[in-house]
């Protein structure tokens, strides 16, 4: 399951919400969570920022199969690695840090 990091909106309305299965979602402005992906849609239907998947090196979405996975129409795809402690971008061929090495 993909996990997405969400930012939290600053207006403190929408800062807890309650989500369908009755728990609540806290985040002040400044902090992040990580959720899962249908959490963060409803999240982002009430002001939360989405930032990209998030995960550990392991995690990363991979072309393993042709139509499955990324692609070249996937190029610019974020991922927050944890592994790395950074945001790599997908070119549509390999994985890239900020600096534009291949992680």
């Amino acid at each position: 399951m993909a996990l997405i990091r969400r930012l939290p909106p600053v207006q403190s309305v929408y800062q807890t919400i309650k989500m369908p299965r009755g728990q609540n979602i806290t985040a002040v402005p400044g902090s992040f969570l990580d959720v899962a992906s249908h959490d963060a849609d409803i999240l982002e239907g009430n002001g939360w920022t989405r930032l990209g998947e998030v995960g550990p090196t392991s995690a990363r979405p991979v072309t393993q199969q042709p139509g499955i996975g990324l692609s070249i129409a996937s190029r610019g795809k974020r991922f927050i690695d944890t592994t790395l402690g950074a945001v790599i971008t997908w070119d549509g061929a390999t994985w890239r840090d900020t600096s534009g090495n291949a992680v």
